[in-house]
């Protein structure tokens, strides 16, 4: 079951930000976290995907879009893994 969630990253570009993503993804996977009702440890995986503003666009709802189509290419090549939007592989609707 996922969440999902925007994080801004102000005058960040797309190294910067594949840069936070990963260094996020590697925190989370790297903690354990203890299931209340049976004691269990469990570590859990993300997938992120990240856009920039203006380079993929210059809209709000555009620039969310590419952002979830970078994460769908993410979760789609096995998940626990960061995508930056690329419009090379991903189309975007116009």
């Amino acid at each position: 079951m996922g969440k999902s969630f925007a994080l801004l990253c102000p005058e960040s570009d797309a190294a910067d930000c594949m840069t936070f993503m990963e260094r996020l993804r590697v925190i989370i996977l790297s903690e354990e976290f203890k299931d209340k009702f049976s004691s269990e440890c469990h570590r859990i995986t993300v997938s992120l995907g990240g856009a920039i503003y203006p380079n993929d666009a210059q809209r709000i709802d555009r620039l969310v879009y590419c952002a979830d189509m970078a994460l769908l290419q993410a979760k789609s090549t096995g998940k626990n893994k960061s995508f930056m939007f690329d419009e090379n592989f991903i189309t975007v609707k116009k």
